[in-house]
């Protein structure tokens, strides 16, 4: 082929190096002699090119060309193209996937005294790849003919990996961290120690949980008809996600709804698709809420409250600080304390106050006389209280 780069591949140092390419000076002089030919912002392209990692390891291969090839093909690196350097006695490439680099290149007693697992009979390194979807990942390098030596599989220290070999035997493993339980680290609560069962079991019962009425409490859909949820809402302990559907359903909302119970989840779930809303429900910690990674402008607790116990509420409340934008507004319905046939756990106005105290950063706005309808209590409901709490 002849066109007008031929001048500057005459000058090339893929053309002009010994037999040893590696050789510093030598390198260093060609590189020069290429910068001053290319000039301008191709000089700029090739220096980017060839910028490196503090460590990189360096691969032989018998025939470093079908290698490259496969590595690209089979692994999904992808090559440095202006760092390639062509010789007469071989190839020199540098391939790269995320932050990592490796250089490949021809086996040989002249080149450095590098073997090729063929040549020395068994593999004679191996490179750890950190990738994503690391099922697909998989799929595509047995696809692409790689042997697999070590199957799909996730490991006791919290990642899935796999292993194999590329064309000549260098052994790869690709790893990727396992999804962290947002549940792992959470020890029962007071109510779940005074009951003997997680708040799972409630779900998976006969009959349906005390609370769950199969429909939002009244005293949300008076809040939900007096505008009071806006922008993005958190319903926190959202259960079987009555309450978050129908707020879903009336106005132009986000709804996030939480929860520790995945059985009441998966409820909720078929809830809005057969309502054909779209509500994101996520299992999450009332005591590690910062782990969503957002910031919510509404939220509502209705009947999580009153299940914890003052120490528990304490917390609560600071992770409700973490998720709660400022300037918004959490609504908390729980068991007031007054009045006849309260309900488990009732809550005083002033153990309010206490877990959303001024000097936390927040400002009880109002606590208003409410009812909390339960499948137990009679048709007018449990004395309640219903808080309005605006964050700082």
């Amino acid at each position: 082929m002849t066109d007008d780069l031929d001048p500057l591949r005459s000058i090339r140092p893929d053309r002009v190096l010994p037999d040893d390419p590696p050789d510093p000076e030598v390198l260093a002089r060609e590189k020069a002699r290429l910068m001053s030919a290319i000039g301008g912002g191709e000089a700029a392209e090739v220096a980017e090119a060839r910028r490196f990692p503090s460590i990189y390891p360096r691969l032989a291969y018998r025939d470093e060309v079908a290698a490259r090839e496969f590595l690209v093909r089979a692994f999904g690196l992808v090559e440095r193209r202006e760092a390639r350097m062509e010789f007469p006695g071989g190839t020199l490439a540098w391939l790269e996937l995320g932050d990592g680099v490796v250089m490949i290149g021809r086996s040989g007693e002249e080149r450095h005294g590098l073997q090729s697992p063929v040549e020395a009979g068994s593999a004679t390194a191996m490179v750890n790849v950190s990738v994503s979807a690391i099922d697909a990942h998989y799929e595509r390098a047995r696809s692409e003919g790689a042997r697999i030596v070590s199957e799909l599989a996730d490991m006791f220290w919290g990642d899935r990996r796999y292993e194999a070999l590329d064309l000549e035997g260098h052994r790869w493993h690709f790893t990727e961290p396992l999804p962290v339980d947002p549940l792992a680290a959470r020890a029962p609560t007071s109510h779940e120690r005074m009951s003997g069962r997680p708040w799972d079991a409630s779900y998976r019962a006969d009959e349906p949980a005390p609370w769950d009425l199969g429909e939002p409490q009244p005293a949300v859909v008076r809040l939900v008809e007096s505008g009071a949820f806006v922008g993005s809402v958190l319903d926190a302990g959202c259960g079987v996600g009555d309450n978050a559907v129908f707020i879903a359903t009336h106005g132009d909302v986000a709804v996030v709804g939480v929860d520790v119970a995945e059985t009441a989840l998966a409820i909720a779930r078929a809830k809005a698709e057969a309502r054909g809303v779209a509500i994101e429900f996520a299992v999450a910690d009332a005591f590690a809420l910062e782990r969503l990674g957002r910031g919510f402008d509404t939220v509502l607790d209705s009947g999580l409250f009153h299940a914890f116990d003052d120490e528990e509420r304490a917390r609560y409340a600071a992770n409700l600080a973490a998720v709660t934008k400022p300037g918004g507004t959490v609504f908390v319905l729980c068991f007031g304390d007054e009045g006849d046939d309260v309900g488990p756990h009732p809550v005083s106005r002033s153990q309010v106050h206490a877990a959303f105290r001024d000097d936390s950063g927040w400002r009880v706005v109002s606590i208003e006389p409410q009812r909390i309808h339960t499948n137990f209590h009679g048709p007018e409901g449990a004395p309640a209280w219903l808080a309005k709490i605006r964050r700082a």
